[in-house]
């Protein structure tokens, strides 16, 4: 049995992870999550993520986008571009 991951928002928006090899943007309808367009293969490529000039490319990226204003600090981008997250960095302030 595959491990699913459902990453949601209040609105009723949200992106399942299945098994770390897809992912399907989900809706709540209902009071039941049901899987809604294209269903992707991991890791997603960046231009199904990107947004120019205020145009999302995919159904994909607006819930992408949704769900990491409901929460700043996720890694979800990285789960699906399979990419690793990078600690940032803080500037050392110090004297001599």
């Amino acid at each position: 049995m595959e491990l699913i991951e459902d990453y949601t928002i209040r609105n009723g928006l949200g992106i399942r992870v299945s098994g770390r090899r897809t992912c399907q943007v989900i809706r709540k309808q209902k009071n039941v999550w049901k899987e809604i367009g294209k269903m992707y293969e991991l890791p997603v490529a960046d231009e199904d993520l990107r947004w120019s000039s205020e145009i999302p490319a995919s159904v994909l990226a607006v819930a992408l986008r949704a769900y990491e204003m409901d929460h700043p600090s996720s890694r979800l981008r990285f789960v699906l571009t399979r990419r690793v997250a990078r600690p940032k960095l803080l500037a050392m302030v110090g004297t001599r």
